[in-house]
């Protein structure tokens, strides 16, 4: 059976057809609003879109995709004072 392609878009308006299965990582582009989608093969293709809108236009888990916080002090203060504001 073969493997359903999606149709991205590349920043110059262009459809690419990529197979999801293919995908290793995805990354945030230099230009705004861009993504990098690197293939198994190593190439490297850039897409109009945001990360998490790519993640989840490939059946990607865009929750995957969220970096956790570098300073999660005011979670912390929650957490040790049962939700309450401190």
């Amino acid at each position: 059976m073969a493997t359903k392609r999606i149709g991205l878009t590349s920043p110059s308006g262009e459809t690419l057809s990529i197979d999801p299965e293919h995908v290793s990582h995805l990354r945030e582009g230099t230009e705004d609003e861009t993504t990098v989608v690197e293939l198994e093969s190593r190439d490297c293709v850039l897409v109009a879109g945001r990360e998490l809108e790519k993640a989840a236009a490939l059946g990607r888990d865009p929750l995957d995709r969220v970096a956790p916080l570098d300073d999660d002090a005011s979670i912390e203060d929650l957490v040790e004072h049962g939700g309450e504001s401190v």
